[in-house]
């Protein structure tokens, strides 16, 4: 039985849940399939932004870290998570001179100096509050910076063919509180004070190929998505998030612009 076969209901606080899962599930860490997702998100997100300093919030195993400190152009990569676990983990396995990593909780962490780059992998759908968490890391970014966010598609293929038959969606992992769509992520953006710049739709489902390409073929089949990423700019302090749409490069705003379906869900009688 796995760790997450043991938690059936949603926790506010999951830090010993992930206690358990790194700990106990370890392997399930160690795939060439997860890895080639990682790396996909990873180089997405340098292509759009080419940050100097980062804070990764929830780095999980760490592999991210790492990733993304291996560009030139990076100079420190911070990263926080509050299962301390976690933490002791990604410090065994990958390891970087340009990552230093901290047990913390967001709410509380208080950056040194504001960061180019804050960045969460599959974080903001375990919150209890997701404008919140996106106002919490738009503290820790500086006015010019950017905030980017990836996360599961609720409105992937399984959960399309659910809202066919009048069915509601279904959470992917019970520890998530809520799943998002891309036009979802962008309004909370823009709620507190982001300049969406680029949605990114990858790994789809449904296709019948090896999940390596799968990884990619959302360039071609959006609505297939099964994961979403969403990056924005935070504006230059004392300039609107209107006015700073127009000093937005257009090549930021229409690059990899995937439209996902995001018809509403048809409720159950």
């Amino acid at each position: 039985m796995t760790v997450q076969d043991r938690f059936k209901e949603y926790l506010p606080d999951q830090r010993d849940y992930f206690d358990f899962q790194v700990t106990e599930d370890w392997p399930a860490f160690l795939s060439r399939e997860w890895d080639q997702m990682r790396r996909f998100e990873v180089a997405r997100l340098m292509r759009c932004v080419q940050p100097a300093t980062i804070l990764d919030v929830g780095c999980g195993c760490g592999f991210h870290d790492a990733e993304m400190a291996r560009y030139p152009f990076v100079r420190r990569v911070d990263a926080i998570d509050y299962s301390p676990k976690s933490i002791e983990k990604a410090e065994a396995h990958y390891g970087h001179p340009k990552v230093r990593r901290t047990v913390a909780d967001l709410v509380e962490f208080e950056p040194e100096t504001p960061y180019d780059l804050v960045v969460s992998f599959q974080v903001i759908e375990h919150t209890e509050d997701a404008d919140d968490f996106v106002r919490q890391c738009l503290r820790c970014c500086r006015p010019g910076g950017h905030v980017a966010v990836f996360t599961v598609n609720r409105m992937r293929p399984y959960n399309r063919r659910r809202a066919r038959h009048g069915k509601e969606p279904e959470l992917e992992d019970p520890m998530h509180k809520r799943e998002f769509t891309i036009a979802e992520l962008e309004e909370i953006g823009e709620r507190n004070g982001l300049v969406p710049l680029k949605r990114i739709a990858y790994a789809a489902e449904g296709l019948g190929i090896p999940r390596f390409l799968a990884v990619w073929a959302c360039c071609f089949f959006p609505g297939l998505a099964t994961r979403l990423g969403a990056i924005y700019a935070k504006p230059e302090s004392g300039r609107s998030v209107r006015s700073c749409v127009g000093v937005v490069p257009r090549s930021l705003l229409n690059e990899g612009n995937h439209r996902v379906d995001n018809r509403r869900r048809r409720r159950a009688p």
